[in-house]
C-alpha cells in the first residue's frame, strides 16, 4: 500500500525514485500498472506482466539515475516510463510471434531486408537506446508537421519499423485506409526513407 500522505509532486517524485525509495516505487508502479496490464493481455503476454512492469521500474530508475530524464514540466514521469514500455512491449511481442531471438535478423520474408536501417535496430544498452528512441521520436515528429495532413508517410515508418507491423498486418487490421495491397505499401515507404533518413541525419 502506498503511504496514505505520499501524494509527490513529480519532481519529488523523480527524487525519490533517484534515491529508489519503496513508497515512490509503489507509487509510480500503481500510476503505469493498468496500462501495462491491459496491453500485454492484448499482446498475450499476461504471464509475463509483472517481469515486464518490474523492468519498466528500473528501467526508468536508471535513467533518473544518469540524468537521462529529468523533469521539465512537460512529460509526467509515468508518460515517461511508459515510453520504455512501449518498446519493451513490442520487442517481446515480436518475440512471441517470430521465435526468434535476434532483433537484427527479425524480418520475415515479407519485410525487406536489406532495408533495415541501423537508427531502428534495438540496442542492449540502455543509455543508447534511449537516445535512439528520441532522436526516432524527434524525426517522426518533424516528418508529421512537414507532411501534407493526407500523407501516411510517418504512420507507415512508425508502424512498420517501431511497432514492427509486416505489410500483411497493417492491411489486415486497415492500419493505413489508404492502401489495400502490399505492393502499394511497400512502394510508399520507398518513397517515405529517403525523406525520414535525411530528416533523421540533420538531427544527429
Amino acid at each position: 500500500m502506498i503511504p496514505f500522505r505520499y501524494k509527490p509532486s513529480a519532481e519529488e517524485l523523480c527524487k525519490d525514485l533517484q534515491n529508489e525509495k519503496t513508497k515512490a516505487i509503489i507509487y509510480l508502479s500503481h500510476q503505469i500498472e493498468g496500462k501495462i496490464r491491459a496491453d500485454c493481455q492484448h499482446y498475450g503476454l499476461e504471464n509475463e506482466t509483472e517481469e515486464i512492469l518490474n523492468d519498466v521500474l528500473l528501467d526508468f530508475i536508471k535513467q533518473i539515475q544518469l540524468k537521462k530524464y529529468v523533469y521539465d514540466g512537460r512529460a509526467q514521469p509515468s508518460t515517461y516510463a511508459l515510453k520504455s514500455f512501449n518498446w519493451m512491449l513490442s520487442k517481446r511481442a515480436k518475440d512471441k510471434k517470430r521465435h526468434r531471438t535476434d532483433d537484427i535478423a527479425a524480418y520475415s520474408n515479407n519485410k525487406d531486408k536489406d532495408d533495415f536501417p541501423e537508427m531502428f535496430k534495438y540496442s542492449d544498452d540502455v543509455e543508447k537506446r534511449f537516445e535512439s528512441r528520441d532522436m526516432i521520436a524527434k524525426a517522426l515528429d518533424v516528418l508529421r508537421q512537414k507532411q501534407k495532413k493526407t500523407d501516411v508517410c510517418a504512420d507507415l515508418i512508425q508502424l512498420f519499423y517501431i511497432q514492427e507491423f509486416s505489410y500483411e498486418d497493417i492491411l489486415k487490421n486497415n492500419l493505413i485506409p489508404s492502401y489495400n495491397d502490399v505492393g502499394s505499401l511497400k512502394s510508399k515507404k520507398s518513397v517515405c526513407m529517403p525523406i525520414f533518413r535525411e530528416i533523421y541525419r540533420n538531427l544527429l
